[in-house]
């Protein structure tokens, strides 16, 4: 009887053993994983600023194409403006050696 009564406190001591180890992996297996959440978090927030910054970058480029175009075209027609006066200096040089001679 009285080793009939040592088994059966054994056995409720196993268990409740098993049961407060049980609980112990599961606040590690919960604790890995907020771990693992906050590290995944901070990753996604470090892609999110590259993302916004490859945006800001590309609209900073689609900007300075725009622009050079523009001083593009200001320095073809500066030319061809100093390219006209050019042509009329010469012509003017030309009637005037002419007018000279």
């Amino acid at each position: 009887r009285v080793a009939l009564d040592a088994m059966k406190d054994l056995f409720h001591d196993l268990s409740k053993d098993k049961s407060t180890t049980g609980a112990i992996d599961l606040r590690d297996a919960a604790a890995r994983m907020e771990s693992e959440l906050a590290l995944a978090s901070d990753e996604l927030k470090d892609l999110r600023c590259l993302r916004d910054e490859a945006a800001t970058a590309k609209k900073e480029v689609a900007s300075a194409r725009v622009e050079l175009r523009a001083k593009r075209r200001a320095m073809e027609m500066q030319n061809r403006d100093l390219q006209e006066r050019a042509d009329m200096v010469n012509e003017l040089m030309m009637d005037k050696g002419e007018l000279a001679a």
